[in-house]
């Protein structure tokens, strides 16, 4: 992490090199997921101010392609290279919900966006793209 007034490194994380990651609205949270051939790999969450591993989660089937967090910092959703989306919430890190928004499984998923209010999030592969809400 830099401060960009002088570009002064801050803090560095000791991350595997390829990792699909999130970062908290308020940057005090970064959650990363390395992609491996492996099929279950964590989702680490990490404090940003200190660097130190807060959490580790199950990320469930499939590989990770996605980690978003809802606009507000309350929710951490992956979506795994199949289409399946999976919510904790960010502070007690509790298993909230699987296949929200009942999706059924999407092949070569190449990108997922929450939309501004947080309650709906967009998915795009290479044959479909998608609008969905949450209740």
């Amino acid at each position: 992490m830099y401060e960009t007034g002088t570009w002064t490194e801050l803090l560095r994380f000791g991350l595997p090199c390829d990792c699909v990651y999130a970062v908290s609205p308020s940057l005090s949270m970064l959650a990363t997921s390395e992609r491996a051939a492996s099929e279950n790999n964590a989702i680490v969450i990490w404090d940003t101010s200190t660097g130190v591993q807060i959490q580790s989660l199950q990320a469930g089937k499939g590989f990770t392609a996605f980690l978003s967090c809802t606009p507000d910092g309350q929710m951490l959703r992956r979506a795994s290279d199949r289409g399946d989306l999976i919510a904790w919430d960010t502070g007690e890190w509790n298993f909230l919900a699987e296949n929200i928004g009942g999706i059924t499984p999407i092949f070569n998923l190449r990108g997922f966006r929450f939309m501004s209010d947080g309650r709906r999030y967009l998915l795009f592969s290479d044959l479909l793209i998608g609008l969905y809400g949450l209740p």
